[in-house]
């Protein structure tokens, strides 16, 4: 499977907020950090993913751009977070790194305007 595949496969993960198999996506040592958090290892970034997936009912997330190499994925997309009082659209660019064995070792998202 290609770099591509996975970090479409992954956001596919996060949209459903699959937990599970979010999970299944990252390496042991894998690092989180976007504008508003960090994390490190593989729980921690699976607790970081189920805080946000809490306060939302619903996510949105469409795709508008990938460029990819081997070992890199870098994302565009806008997201969209529903919850109980609360409607937030954001467009993001994350920055997904793999391992030799294609699991997920960093996630760099930036926030855009």
């Amino acid at each position: 499977m290609k770099s591509e595949d996975i970090a479409r496969e992954y956001l596919d993960a996060f949209q459903n907020r699959d937990i599970i198999s979010l999970g299944s996506f990252l390496s042991e040592s894998v690092e989180l950090s976007d504008w508003e958090q960090r994390a490190h290892g593989k729980s921690a970034v699976i607790d970081a993913n189920a805080a946000i997936f809490s306060m939302f009912n619903k996510i949105e997330l469409t795709i508008t751009n990938i460029i990819s190499s081997e070992r890199q994925a870098a994302v565009e997309f806008d997201l969209r977070l529903i919850g109980p009082s609360d409607d937030i659209s954001i467009p993001v660019t994350d920055i997904i790194e793999f391992d030799d064995d294609l699991k997920i070792s960093s996630v760099r998202a930036y926030r855009g305007n």
